[in-house]
C-alpha cells in the first residue's frame, strides 16, 4: 500500500474513532530507505493517524545510515519499529485475530533469531540452502 492509498483508506473513517492499537511515529524504513513505516502505537483516534500521514507527504526523512529521503504520495509503507526492518503488519493483524498478549510484536520476531531460515539483513525472510 502506499501513502496515499493509506490517507483514502483512513478518510473513509470517521475520524473521532478511538483505536486500541494504531500507527503513527513515521520515519524512513530500515528495509528501504525511500520507503515509509510508521510504528504501533496505543490509544489513537483515526484522525490523529490521518494528520500524521497526511504530514509526511513531502517531508524529508533521515535515513537509517544517513541521506535524506522524501516522502510522496506514492511513497510504499509499512509498519516496523524505527531502526527494523521486519515490516510487522502481518504481526500486528494475527496479534488482533488470535488475540494474542499484549506485547510489542518485535517480540515474536525475535524468537525467530534462533531459526535457520531467519536472516536479519532487510528483506530477511529468505530460504537459506543448507
Amino acid at each position: 500500500m502506499n501513502l496515499e492509498q493509506y490517507i483514502r483508506l483512513l478518510e473513509s473513517f470517521d475520524p473521532a474513532q478511538k483505536l486500541p492499537l494504531g500507527l503513527g511515529n513515521p520515519h524512513s524504513w530500515r528495509g528501504d530507505y525511500y520507503d515509509l513505516a510508521f510504528e504501533p502505537v496505543e490509544n489513537i483516534t483515526v484522525g490523529e493517524m490521518l494528520q500524521i500521514a497526511e504530514n509526511c507527504i513531502d517531508r524529508t526523512f533521515d535515513g537509517w545510515k544517513g541521506g535524506e529521503y522524501k516522502m510522496t504520495p506514492f511513497t510504499t509503507i509499512h509498519v516496523d519499529y524505527r531502526g527494523h526492518c521486519y515490516d510487522l503488519g502481518l504481526f500486528l493483524l494475527l496479534q488482533v485475530l488470535l488475540q494474542l498478549p499484549d506485547e510489542k510484536p518485535c517480540s515474536y520476531v525475535e524468537n525467530l533469531k534462533g531459526n535457520p531460515m531467519y536472516s536479519d539483513e532487510p528483506f530477511s525472510y529468505q530460504i537459506h540452502a543448507s
